[in-house]
This record gives structure tokens, sequence and C-alpha cells, in this order.
């Protein structure tokens, strides 16, 4: 009948679509918890031009879409906040070098010293720590380079008006991952005064004694 009928293209489409719903749900099952996927069991229920085919693919799509999108944080500046009011933040790229994009997918960069300055219409990190590789053997790089960060020309201009004329610091707050590329994010600072660090120490210490009390609640 036409309306069971379907093209070639359209069944390599779904043959696709399965072999990436079987990627992708074991992925996310840390997240999608209750998910209990049979992709045999839906292959059989997946009748071409039913509302239950359409509805399944625009779930595995949303599901793929949602898998891409989320954020993977690989590293944090705490003394940032300690030390600083963060008034704005700013989404960057930077050029790694191969062995320093594999020491920090594996969480090993220290941002608690790294500053970001303008220099010549460019933004650029200094004092950041990636450890070297542990394979890299001769080809490593140099922990403490200095590197490019990649923002458009607007915000360069926003960062450096920032320093120069408000007398802010720029600092790198958290590094992550997003849409698979480590992304760094600037946030413009201002220092805090005494008060403001006794303020934010003694917030910290508040929670983390309310967590121990929650941790031995819940025995």
């Amino acid at each position: 009948m036409p309306g069971n009928t379907i093209h070639e293209p359209t069944r390599n489409g779904f043959s696709f679509l399965f072999r990436v719903i079987s990627w992708i749900v074991p992925a996310q099952e840390k997240v999608h918890t209750k998910a209990n996927w049979d992709t045999t069991q839906m292959k059989r229920s997946l009748v071409p031009g039913s509302l239950a085919c359409y509805s399944q693919i625009s779930f595995a799509h949303n599901l793929i879409m949602t898998a891409a999108t989320q954020e993977k944080v690989l590293a944090t500046n705490r003394a940032a906040f300690h030390n600083y009011h963060i008034s704005a933040k700013y989404e960057a790229g930077a050029a790694l070098l191969g062995t320093e994009v594999k020491s920090v997918l594996d969480g090993r960069i220290q941002l608690k010293e790294s500053y970001v300055g303008v220099r010549d219409g460019e933004a650029w990190l200094f004092n950041a720590h990636i450890s070297p590789y542990t394979f890299g053997n001769l080809a490593n790089h140099e922990p403490l380079r200095t590197r490019k960060l990649l923002l458009h020309r607007r915000e360069i201009a926003k960062l450096d008006e920032a320093t120069t004329i408000q007398g802010m610091t720029l600092v790198v707050t958290r590094v992550y991952l997003k849409s698979r590329k480590i992304k760094f994010e600037v946030g413009v600072a201002k220092g805090k005064k005494l008060y403001d660090k006794r303020e934010t120490e003694m917030r910290r210490i508040v929670e983390r004694e309310t967590q121990a009390q929650l941790k031995e609640r819940n025995r």
C-alpha cells in the first residue's frame, strides 16, 4: 500500500539513526537513569509513516542534540571567586597544542595564578599551568607558555576597555568541554575587600557544615 512504502534513502536514514541511538544512549545512562532502550524492539515498532515512528525519531533527535550541547567542567578557578567579584563572563576558545588538549581533557590544568590580558588587539592567557602530557615524549609543551584566546573582535574590545578604562582584572573562572571543544570562561573581575573575602569564606564554611549535617542525617 502507498502508506507503507518506504524508499531506500529513508530506509538508510532509519538504519543510521538506530546506530546513533545505540551509541548515544549508553553514554547518557548517568543522566537518563530511567532510559531502558531495546533497539531491536524499537525497530519492530517503527512502522514507516506511523505516529509512533515519528515520535520516537523526534525524541532520539532531541536526545542527540542535548548530548551535543552539554557542558563538562574540566577545571574551576576557585581562587578567582574568592578574591574577585565577577561582573561579566565571556566564552573563549584557545589555540592549544595537541599535548595541551590531551592534558586539559584529563583535568591537568591549574588556573590559580593565571590572568588574561589584551595585547595588540588579541586576548592572551598568561601563567596558566598545563601539565606535560604523560605520553608526549619530546613533543611535549612548555607548561606555562602564553596562549592565545579566541574571541570576536567586539568582545576583545570590551575586555580591553574594561581593563584600561574601568581598571578591571580579567581572569579565567573555569575551563569546560562544550560540543567537543575546549572553552575558557573569561571573567571581568573587581578585587574584593577584606570583609568581602571574610564573608565569602564564612559562607563556604556554613555550606560545608550544612552538607555534613545532611549527610549525617541521611545515614
